[in-house]
């Protein structure tokens, strides 16, 4: 049985989308992105954690001509945060929204 990737088959639901319409992916998809600046993707209003599957959505999203919003927004730290322990270990917001131009 051949499985498809994440991003093979939102590859495949864009090339069914008009060039004209717009697009937006959203969802908790468990990635870090970090604070690296690349022009028309992402801002530096982030963490500055990547990981292996966000370093991929920073990929398909360069490709794609998508932006991967929630870099753009500068906040405080603390607002970065969902959970805090009693040991104060945190963890941080890692929803990732997308658009096309």
């Amino acid at each position: 049985m051949v499985t498809i990737d994440f991003y093979e088959q939102i590859q495949l639901l864009i090339e069914t989308i008009p060039q004209h319409e717009g697009i937006i992916i959203m969802g908790d998809l468990n990635q870090r992105v970090g604070n690296e600046v690349i022009p028309g993707v992402k801002n530096r209003f982030n963490w500055e954690a990547l990981n292996a599957r966000g370093g991929k959505l920073v990929k398909f999203c360069a490709y794609q001509e998508l932006k991967i919003t929630n870099t753009n927004f500068k906040h405080k730290p603390q607002h970065k945060v969902t959970v805090q322990d009693n040991r104060r270990v945190t963890s941080t917001i890692d929803y990732n929204n997308e658009y096309s131009h």
